[in-house]
């Protein structure tokens, strides 16, 4: 006659878990002990394994000459394998679950049965299953299943011990975002004595955007180019590159400033501005920015926000014309342009045709593309652009 160990709290944790009716009696020449309760979670009666616990779940052990106990069912961790019966094999080790972005490490393998008396040893049980989950951490392996003991025979020879079997690594994951940004620096546009005002640069550390990023690639004076960009990460944006022309009229720099007191963040970045200008009103577009080389990942789909703030004076009104691909956005700003702000800095999204300070361009694809800026009405000939982000995925 068998008995089973009491023990504080058991009742509540079998209802918790769900397990109340694989933990019922069995026959009782089908079981030995009843596993106890312990960091590892709850265990099961003979031949029948534990549900997960919160870190980890050990497998209920096999009975006597029976089948390898039933794989542990993984818990926010890793879910262990059932224990083999004499001459059977372990169970296989649960299956993990990712929880939260967090990639959760494989099932515990199976412990190896213990082989009967002159009997071979049982093989080892299999490793869990991997699952990666997203957020760029790699899930790790499996635990290594323990092979078997040898059983002694008689006549006093030994057999090997049974083989443990492993589980994979899980894949690693990717970034769940990648975010480019650009400030083009700007400056105070004057005209007579003292020529334009240059603008300080963003300090890699420095949030700034509607989606909010650090580590902005300052773009200083009306042209240039930058072979070397990096993420709001601060890790390369291997092989990208930018290009940008502001056309000069005459007695223009090609740079302008809203006028707000310099601040980092928000305001630096918003205040300077590419202030391309014309003298007669252009039959088309012209390129402003080239941005070329961007990863294959990134080139499936990604979003272009594009800051388009103009410092206008009081009583007059203004019309852009900005263009990525296919798609044009018209803007219409009237002044005066504020040369104060609050904090958190007023972004409004401009619907096209509308007022606003900033436009998106949804789901563009390739490895490039061209922002194309262009006056629109019979005013004021300017299409201020104070700086862009690239966000990969589309959406996010």
């Amino acid at each position: 006659m068998h008995t089973r160990p009491s023990f504080t709290g058991l009742a509540a944790l079998i209802a918790l878990s769900g397990l109340a009716a694989l933990l019922a009696c069995a026959p009782a020449e089908s079981y030995s002990r009843l596993s106890g309760v312990d960091a590892d979670g709850l265990g099961g009666e003979d031949g029948i394994t534990g549900a997960g616990g919160i870190v980890a779940a050990t497998g209920g052990v096999g009975g006597t000459l029976g089948s390898g106990g039933l794989p542990g069912s993984g818990g926010l961790a890793v879910g262990g394998g059932g224990r083999g019966g004499a001459s059977a094999a372990g169970g296989k080790g649960g299956t993990p679950t990712a929880s939260g972005g967090t990639a959760v490490g494989g099932g515990g393998s199976g412990i190896g049965g213990k082989p009967a008396s002159g009997g071979g040893a049982a093989a080892g049980g299999k490793g869990g299953a991997m699952v990666a989950a997203s957020g760029g951490v790699t899930a790790s392996g499996g635990v290594t299943a323990s092979g078997g003991a040898g059983g002694k025979a008689a006549g006093g020879a030994t057999s090997s011990g049974g083989q443990g079997g492993s589980a994979s690594g899980g894949a690693a994951g990717g970034p769940s975002q990648l975010i480019l940004s650009v400030d083009f620096v700007g400056g105070m546009s004057a005209v007579g004595a003292g020529g334009a005002t240059t603008f300080p640069a963003m300090a890699p550390s420095e949030v700034a955007g509607f989606k909010p990023a650090s580590h902005w690639n300052s773009a200083a004076g009306p042209k240039g180019t930058l072979s070397t960009l990096v993420y709001s990460s601060g890790s390369t944006a291997t092989g990208a590159s930018l290009t940008w022309d502001a056309p000069i009229a005459s007695g223009s720099t090609g740079l302008w400033g809203i006028g707000y007191a310099d601040a980092p963040g928000d305001v630096r970045m918003m205040n300077g501005c590419l202030n391309p200008s014309w003298t007669a009103a252009p039959s088309s577009a012209v390129n402003l920015v080239t941005v070329s080389g961007l990863p294959a990942a990134v080139s499936a789909g990604f979003d272009v926000y594009v800051y388009v703030l103009g410092g206008i004076p009081d009583g007059e009104t203004r019309s852009y014309e900005y263009t990525i691909n296919s798609i044009t956005i018209d803007v219409t700003q009237t002044g005066p342009t504020p040369t104060t702000t609050t904090t958190p800095y007023p972004y409004q999204l401009a619907p096209s045709g509308g007022a606003g300070n900033y436009i998106v361009f949804k789901n563009v694809t390739g490895t490039a593309f061209y922002l194309k800026v262009k006056p629109a009405g019979s005013g004021t000939l300017r299409s201020p652009v104070n700086g862009f982000q690239i966000v990969w995925p589309s959406g996010s």
